[in-house]
């Protein structure tokens, strides 16, 4: 009997995670690259803030910007990562489905990535969001002093 019931439970979620429409990564406006902050005029880099809090605690996975791998996003995460490449390029993260997001970073901007994890069948799935500097970088130092306070 317990296995019936299990088996109808199963089929249910499967049934129901199949037929679910996918969700579109949340972008800003105007296509989430152009909304960034201008603190570092004249540098010869970008700045990605990257962090990610609440849900999905045993799941991370590897952010890349193109080919490169930027960081391992875990719950209660927060880095900076240096970026020397401008130009148009893409974050992307993959676990049992690939997320990815287009960005055209230019030097001297920061840019605020919120990631986050998704429902998924049976491992979450990696969502990426280019948030607006202001709300990014105060969801950013929530998670920096987070990480302080537990050290």
């Amino acid at each position: 009997m317990k296995g019936l019931f299990l088996f109808i439970c199963l089929a249910t979620l499967l049934c129901l995670s199949s037929c679910a429409p996918k969700v579109s990564p949340q972008i800003a406006p105007s296509g989430g690259a152009e909304i960034v902050s201008y603190d570092l005029e004249g540098a010869d880099y970008a700045l990605l803030h990257v962090y990610r809090s609440g849900g999905g605690a045993l799941v991370s996975y590897n952010l890349y910007l193109g080919n490169d791998t930027l960081c391992r996003v875990k719950n209660n995460f927060a880095e900076t990562v240096k970026v020397v490449k401008d130009g148009r390029n893409s974050l992307w993260a993959k676990t049992e489905t690939k997320e990815e997001v287009p960005i055209n970073i230019e030097f001297g901007k920061e840019y605020y990535i919120h990631c986050s994890i998704a429902m998924g069948f049976f491992v979450g799935r990696p969502r990426i969001t280019i948030v607006d500097p202001v709300v990014g970088k105060k969801e950013f130092e929530t998670i920096l002093s987070k990480q302080k306070t537990k050290k």
